[in-house]
């Protein structure tokens, strides 16, 4: 699956939304696209049990709460695993630019800005 060049926004409040929400989803390319949330976007990518996942070049604003937000379900065969988080751009959000938790295993972060996250550029957990 590659999601390339595409542009999210939304002129609704969401409380759990995302523009991309993926799970159990493998071999997977998020490209050049846009999240611009005008507060209105919960999570830029919610990653659940995400298997090669490759997130390139893209400018994630605004958002309510994390930008992107990965997670296993608390057990190693259910993990979220190989993810390449490269060249994006996080600017002014809710929450954290990059949140992982649960059983996330084999993160390659290289490249990126993060720039006015309300809680914290990245939370790394479990």
């Amino acid at each position: 699956c590659k999601i390339r060049n595409a542009i999210f926004t939304r002129s609704q409040a969401a409380t759990a939304g995302a523009a991309i929400y993926a799970r159990y989803i493998g071999y997977t390319w998020i490209e050049n696209c846009r999240v611009f949330g005008n507060s209105r976007i919960y999570r830029g990518i919610d990653l659940n049990r995400g298997v090669m996942i490759r997130i390139k070049g893209n400018f994630f604003q605004n958002t309510v709460s994390h930008a992107i937000q990965t997670q296993g379900t608390g057990t190693g065969a259910n993990r979220a695993v190989d993810i390449e988080i490269l060249n994006n751009r996080f600017d002014t959000l809710g929450g954290s630019g990059l949140n992982c938790y649960d059983f996330t295993e084999g993160m390659f972060c290289r490249g990126n800005i993060f720039y006015a996250c309300t809680s914290s550029s990245a939370t790394v957990s479990a």
